[in-house]
């Protein structure tokens, strides 16, 4: 009778380990097909940032060669042509950077006598926001 308890015994435990490995092996094969589908999404997004690579390196490549065709289509100036054109446009800066000095003096004198912007801006033919910025910059400049 003994024999036969712990048969039976056996027999239940065998069971019970059966039912517990199924149980696990049931979970690692959820994981395993987790981490499948992971897998499979990585690749897909792989081939899509390829895709969206190869795409970008044309445009710049395009951009590139486009680039270098406006460049080609224009002659390169001389030395000596670049230099003398440097100098008419300096010459040219200078005149009008005298103009704002004589304005910006004008500006100044008639806010001494006691007029205001509009009528600074009036008498000088010039935008009220021109005088106000001509005040500013030159207030900034004595600070």
């Amino acid at each position: 009778m003994l024999y036969n308890v712990l048969m039976i015994l056996g027999i239940f435990c065998i069971v019970i380990s059966f039912i517990f490995l199924n149980s696990f092996s049931n979970k690692e094969k959820g994981f395993f097909d987790e981490i499948t589908d992971m897998y499979k999404d990585i690749e897909k997004y792989k081939d899509h940032m390829e895709v969206a690579i190869d795409d970008l390196e044309k445009i710049i490549d395009f951009s590139v060669d486009k680039a270098d065709k406006y460049i080609s289509d224009y002659p390169v100036a001389k030395k000596e042509e670049r230099n003398a054109s440097l100098t008419q446009e300096d010459d040219f800066f200078i005149i009008n950077h005298k103009d704002e000095d004589d304005l910006s003096k004008k500006v100044f004198e008639l806010k001494n006598i006691g007029m205001d912007n509009k009528e600074i801006a009036q008498k000088l033919n010039r935008g009220i926001r021109e005088v106000e910025i001509i005040i500013k910059m030159n207030s900034q400049l004595k600070k």
